[in-house]
């Protein structure tokens, strides 16, 4: 990308930026911020807890040859540069890979598909962790006498659905591994 183009995207980035802040009452995100009080930091570093376990079991998808042309520290920066792209693009949690995985190529020299592999092994193992969390989820809402039957059906059902989705794209990727 060209200096000029760069620099117009930054100002735009900026612009951006001043009109988010300008429409936002910074008296009562403060006042938020101190009825948190200590929980705001609590929240803080659990999230980044959480960020850099990501980052390390990421880390882990690679063999390791590929992890010696990076650091744990820029493999965090393009976790959380995709992790931004995620956010502000409507395609979910998946607008971000692409960016990390071009990241990965521009500036530590793996190729699109070694990043765009460890991307797919991150996200299915998160898909099958995700499914741990809904197992205790579940037995609280079965054993719940304040939800309907109607809606423990659909939760139920639900559950197994995206489980059943998950273990299909699993052995989607044994097959294509096998092959």
């Amino acid at each position: 990308m060209t200096k000029p183009l760069k620099l117009i995207f930054l100002l735009i980035g900026c612009f951006l930026l001043g009109w988010a802040v300008s429409t936002v009452d910074l008296l009562a995100v403060a006042d938020l911020l101190i009825k948190l009080g200590y929980g705001f930091i609590i929240i803080l570093i659990l999230y980044s807890s959480v960020t850099w376990v990501d980052t390390i079991a990421w880390k882990n998808n690679f063999k390791q040859e590929e992890t010696r042309q990076f650091n744990m520290w820029s493999l965090w920066c393009i976790r959380q540069i995709g992790e931004a792209y995620n956010t502000i693009t409507p395609f979910g949690t998946l607008g971000g890979e692409p960016v990390k995985a071009q990241l990965l190529k521009e500036r530590h020299g793996l190729s699109l598909k070694q990043g765009m592999a460890s991307q797919i092994i991150a996200r299915t193992t998160f898909l099958i962790a995700l499914i741990l969390f809904f197992i205790p989820g579940m037995y609280f809402i079965i054993k719940s006498d304040m939800i309907s039957e109607k809606i423990k059906m659909t939760c139920l059902i639900a559950m197994l659905t995206l489980s059943m989705l998950i273990l299909f794209f699993l052995i989607f990727q044994s097959a294509i591994l096998l092959e």
